[in-house]
């Protein structure tokens, strides 16, 4: 059957535009609460974290993809937030990048990616994520 996939936004052009699955326009906040008591709760833990890769080895002839993030993995901050539109390199991102916090990431294309690109990081983290 599959995963159903809904979005919920403020915005109903961006609902017009979801790539995928169904979109809901209202108060994000609003909307969440009222699914809230929908919701199965599941009686499992979460999955154990997956074992980080070995670094990349340094710089040869060319840097590649997997340097790249291990270096941004090293000097990014905690309170990071990732937009990655580099489909061919989603792996790589997913395995090297520790994203610890809510909102740590946005993708898919650069028009969709473009509405977390313009928000200002004090929209989206507190100061006790810093």
């Amino acid at each position: 059957m599959g995963t159903k996939l809904l979005a919920i936004t403020c915005d109903i052009q961006e609902a017009a535009r979801a790539p995928v699955g169904d979109a809901v326009v209202g108060d994000i906040r609003l909307t969440l609460q009222a699914m809230v008591g929908h919701i199965a709760q599941r009686g499992r833990s979460m999955p154990k974290a997956l074992p980080r890769p070995k670094p990349a080895p340094e710089l040869t002839s060319r840097l590649k993809p997997e340097r790249v993030f291990n270096l941004i993995n090293e000097i990014a901050p905690r309170n990071a937030i990732y937009v990655n539109e580099s489909t061919s390199t989603i792996n790589l991102l997913w395995q090297r990048l520790r994203m610890v916090l809510p909102g740590s990431y946005c993708a898919l294309l650069v028009a969709w990616a473009s509405p977390c690109q313009l928000r200002s990081e004090s929209s989206w983290r507190s100061p006790n994520d810093r």
